[in-house]
């Protein structure tokens, strides 16, 4: 980073702002919202070129005030400082000094920063260098401009890095201040972005204090080289740990929204992450679970779309759910003509994601999307499969935990899958176990135990649930035994095996009792109760067997898993599972079986603001 006009030596003297002369030439920028981008591009580029060249001591410069007393100067880094030692030594200097905060890490030479600053600095027409010099006019940093861009109108600050410990206290954010400033008010532009790692707290303070708000984390992996490393963007097959996350912030023009310009190619980029979340009679949730969700994914920055299923809603939920459609692109909805069932809306929002990973969240928010980011973690590490295990159910009746604990440990014992106790719908899927479930095509599906047998390395995360803030529970006690009962039929034929074996008892007590009572060793009273035990044990045998042959004969029907009444921008999504129904003109509904499609292998975008 350069210095001025000047030969710098360890003190700098220099005073006033930018002259009326520099205004005129890097004038305001009003009035060219209307003219085309590449007039945009060069009215910047020739407004920062203007500040890059020679000038006069002290012109160019931007004065520093902390509150009423001026505490130091912003001075622009020029093509002098190419020949000045002092000011090369410095930049190898501080660069050395703060390694990490570069995305590069290499062994630093004066020669290497001399030629780093005339190409990557005063050669590139969108970037912009400043000394951040004390009140006394010593360098105690630098900060400057990166990377105009047209479409959006957004500039990025960079090269923030504070070299000496000396001058004001925050003067690094009167800097970044100072910086921000000129540019929404002399460039125009919409909105200022900035990057940094996130293992680096007191950077992301100053940038909070300035007024930056975190947009979106990229996450990142060290890759070495033969002289240092660098870190570099994972991919979307990367499954390892990741070292660091690059952490995008920005700070818009005031009364602009924050973010709206960068959600819109983001709506349309292929997702990383679909959210699938049925809904019933959760009118009283949705809104609140659009703003924490959509707060944790925006943290997040990755490419996401989230897809309500609704089960033939009968409140307010349809109308709440368009609403949110119009406001964000990445919602999508689908209503089902009646209700098919909660395990029908995973199976059906699985088979329409189509993110590189999906992860089932319900409206209600008991489970805590906080840990959204948990599981992604988990993820990109190798596992399938991340599912939540709950350590404490608040509000749950205690006939609901005691039931769920029998559960766990009968099909623990009887099921050929091991299902971990206490897990819940509350997971996060791979596309690899995503497909794979998709080739499960039976209609009574346990969604908790298909996705256990695809067999898939799984990880889980314990949480504490939190208890329903609106509407009622929508799984009443007979909906939990038939869950029970699909689950065991699903995944074990224990007990028609077990049939076997109360035959030959009921046969061996039978011919025992036949003989008492002929004898007269018995009363004939006991003898009808042994035989009311018999018959009991017969009906419950025959229960458990018209269990199976029910389930079986619902699976034999073939007939569609699931209707549809409506949906918005669920195209893709109806060419990849059961049957849609539309309404024709003249009012008649017509029918018809939709086919599946490949899942889209484009690459995943690299990340620009």
């Amino acid at each position: 980073m350069s210095q001025p006009t000047v030969s710098y030596s360890d003190k700098i003297s220099c005073s006033g702002s930018i002259s009326n002369a520099n205004l005129a030439a890097t004038s305001s920028i009003d009035g060219t919202l209307e003219a085309s981008l590449q007039d945009r591009l060069v009215l910047v580029h020739n407004a920062l070129a203007n500040l890059k060249s020679p000038h006069e001591q002290g012109a160019g410069s931007m004065p520093l005030f902390d509150g009423v007393q001026r505490a130091g100067t912003l001075v622009p880094v020029t093509e002098t400082c190419l020949t000045d030692r002092r000011a090369i030594a410095r930049l190898a200097r501080w660069r050395e000094g703060a390694p990490e905060a570069f995305p590069s890490v290499t062994p630093v030479t004066l020669e290497g920063t001399a030629r780093w600053l005339e190409k990557a600095v005063l050669g590139q027409p969108d970037r912009m260098l400043f000394w951040v010099l004390d009140a006394n006019g010593t360098p105690v940093g630098h900060a400057g401009y990166y990377r105009f861009d047209a479409q959006s109108n957004t500039l990025e600050i960079d090269n923030v890095v504070r070299g000496e410990k000396g001058g004001a206290r925050g003067i690094m954010t009167l800097a970044v201040r100072a910086l921000c400033s000129w540019a929404l008010d002399n460039l125009a532009v919409d909105a200022i972005c900035l990057r940094v790692f996130d293992d680096n707290p007191r950077a992301m303070r100053l940038y909070r204090a300035v007024g930056f708000q975190e947009l979106f984390r990229l996450p990142l992996v060290r890759q070495e080289l033969p002289n240092g490393h660098r870190w570099v963007e994972v991919d979307a097959t990367h499954r390892g740990p990741v070292g660091r996350h690059f952490v995008t912030m920005r700070l818009d023009r005031p009364g602009m929204r924050l973010s709206d310009p960068l959600r819109k190619p983001m709506a349309m980029q292929r997702p990383v992450l679909s959210i699938v979340m049925p809904a019933k009679n959760e009118e009283g949730n949705l809104q609140r679970a659009y703003q924490e969700l959509g707060a944790v994914l925006d943290a997040l920055g990755e490419p996401y779309e989230v897809l309500i299923i609704d089960n033939a809603s009968t409140d307010g939920t349809r109308r709440i759910v368009r609403e949110l459609c119009d406001r964000d692109q990445r919602w999508r909805y689908l209503r089902f003509s009646r209700d098919f069932g909660v395990e029908t809306s995973m199976a059906v929002g699985l088979r329409s994601a189509r993110g590189d990973a999906a992860m089932v969240v319900f409206s209600d928010l008991q489970d805590p999307v906080e840990l959204i980011p948990k599981f992604m973690g988990h993820w990109r590490e190798g596992h399938d499969v991340v599912y939540g295990v709950v350590r404490d159910r608040a509000g749950d009746p205690w006939w609901k935990s005691l039931g769920s604990k029998v559960f766990y440990k009968l099909l623990e014992r009887v099921g050929d899958c091991r299902l971990p106790a206490k897990a819940t719908d509350f997971r996060l899927l791979s596309r690899r176990a995503i497909d794979a479930m998709g080739l499960l095509n039976e209609r009574n599906r346990y969604f908790r135990g298909l996705s256990h047998w695809i067999g898939f390395p799984s990880k889980a995360v314990e949480y504490d649930r939190h208890p329903r803030r609106a509407g009622r529970s929508h799984a009443p006690f007979l909906y939990l035994v038939n869950l029970a009962a699909r689950a065991v039929t699903s995944f074990s034929l224990w007990p028609v095996e077990a049939l076997g074996g109360l035959a030959i008892f009921s046969m061996v007590l039978t011919l025992v009792l036949a003989a008492l009572a002929f004898t007269g060793l018995w009363g004939i009273g006991l003898t009808h109760t042994m035989l009311g035990a018999i018959l009991s044990a017969t009906l419950g045998a025959g229960w458990v067997v018209g269990q199976y042959a029910g389930r079986t004969y619902l699976e034999a029907r073939k007939r569609p898993l699931y209707l549809t009444e409506e949906s918005i921008r669920w195209d893709e999504v109806e060419k990849v599972g059961g049957y849609w129904i539309a309404e024709a003109k003249g009012g008649q509904t017509t029918a018809g079986q939709v086919y599946p499609v490949k899942h889209d292998s484009r690459p995943r975008p690299s990340w620009s603001p």
